[in-house]
């Protein structure tokens, strides 16, 4: 393993110990470290908070470390969100296959692993206040108590696909995104709306458990927002 390489992992993994020293957070970041940083296009998605009863941090990995992580995990846990998103980073790193030619989770349940290859992170690190569903006050507040720790991950991880599953708004500032970066062409009448800036795509889109009729829309149109810019991606 290349020197350059070992050494973001060890910052990545220093982060990672002070997301866990506050108590009480998911500690999140790229679930597999070394899978993420070889991977071709680094896919992070941006998420608002997770929702546990534990009253001690815990980290996200380690909720994906069966060897049957379908049948284990993303068979039953929160499908409208989890599916989306493999259905998504799947094909973005594999050929840039449409909803219509990806088969069903169910029938390649090895889609699965693909959630190694991808970052997941919370605007707030700590565990949601209101349970199942976010309070906009506290997720702000959230957001601020860990901004420094968003930016110093954000830096680490140097993501060139970010998606935002209705976050945008928290970062647009801190990305310095100007209406002047929208690809007008790739963005639909509401949401998505694509922008491009310094060799990456960020993709301001619905929470993946939201669109639930219009899944198939919202699945290709961001899979075809990154092809179109994928030759772009540094």
């Amino acid at each position: 393993m290349e020197q350059k390489l070992i050494t973001r992992m060890e910052q990545l993994n220093s982060l990672e110990k002070e997301i866990e020293s506050y108590g009480k957070t998911m500690v999140d970041g790229a679930i597999d470290n070394e899978e993420y940083l070889k991977s071709k296009y680094k896919i992070a998605w941006f998420l608002k908070e997770s929702y546990s009863k534990e009253e001690v941090s815990q980290y996200y990995r380690s909720h994906f470390e069966s060897d049957d992580l379908y049948e284990d995990w993303f068979k039953n846990v929160a499908t409208p969100t989890w599916h989306p998103i493999i259905y998504i980073s799947y094909s973005i790193l594999n050929g840039f296959k449409t909803w219509q030619e990806l088969e069903y989770i169910r029938d390649n349940p090895h889609m699965c692993n693909v959630i190694k290859n991808i970052a997941i992170i919370n605007a707030n690190k700590h565990y949601s206040e209101t349970g199942t569903w976010t309070d906009d006050t506290n997720l702000f507040k959230g957001f601020k108590k860990f901004e420094n720790i968003l930016k110093n991950q954000i830096d680490l991880l140097e993501p060139n696909v970010l998606i935002f599953a209705n976050t945008f708004y928290l970062y647009k500032e801190l990305f310095e995104i100007k209406e002047s970066d929208k690809i007008t062409d790739l963005s639909m009448e509401g949401l998505p709306q694509i922008y491009y800036k310094d060799s990456k795509i960020f993709v301001d889109a619905y929470h993946p458990a939201y669109p639930k009729k219009q899944l198939e829309n919202y699945i290709n149109s961001i899979i075809n927002s990154v092809k179109i810019t994928s030759s772009n991606l540094l």
